[in-house]
């Protein structure tokens, strides 16, 4: 099973508990992070090209990985969410032929209708907090303290309401 995790720019860490299914069932899981996700290559200098960061960049980025761990000869199911889920549903809408089954968690099928959804967040969120992400987000700005500090407040209300996060969550979002 192969998983593609949330973003763009989180990690695959709170998939981690997927590690009981090769420890119980011996199904192998790849967890890998999407270029400029996590710990893999960041390439800064692409921040904001929108030329480069392509869903098709992605997929191919997915297709290096399947003929790199020679899956194809195995056939594989594919785990995704959010990001993922946008990534993977347009994979499987390719027809790999070794693709066994795709399986979606807190995927979005329309970007238009994701964006308006976010939208209609980001308006219940405290008037400085919404400014922040406006300013810091057209500055290109996604690593101050600034940015970090309104994206928290997005997550607790919107992504992860525990008052403890996993340890899991922590790590792919960098915190």
């Amino acid at each position: 099973m192969i998983t593609l995790h949330g973003g763009p720019g989180a990690g695959h860490d709170y998939f981690t508990p997927f590690e009981d299914l090769y420890e119980k069932y011996r199904i192998p899981v790849i967890m890998y992070y999407q270029i400029g996700c996590g710990h893999s290559t960041h390439l800064r200098d692409k921040n904001g090209d929108t030329s480069f960061r392509t869903v098709v960049l992605f997929i191919s980025e997915l297709d290096n990985l399947i003929d790199h761990f020679d899956i194809p000869s195995k056939g594989f199911y594919l785990y995704v969410q959010s990001w993922g889920g946008m990534l993977g549903g347009t994979y499987a809408a390719t027809q790999p032929p070794d693709l066994k089954k795709l399986v979606m968690s807190s995927a979005s099928a329309s970007m238009k209708l994701f964006i308006e959804g976010t939208k209609a967040s980001l308006k219940e969120l405290p008037p400085d907090v919404q400014q922040a992400l406006e300013e810091c987000d057209k500055a290109g700005d996604h690593e101050s303290d600034k940015w970090e500090k309104a994206s928290m407040e997005f997550y607790t209300r919107f992504v992860c309401r525990l008052d403890s996060w996993p340890a899991q969550l922590i790590e792919g979002f960098g915190i």
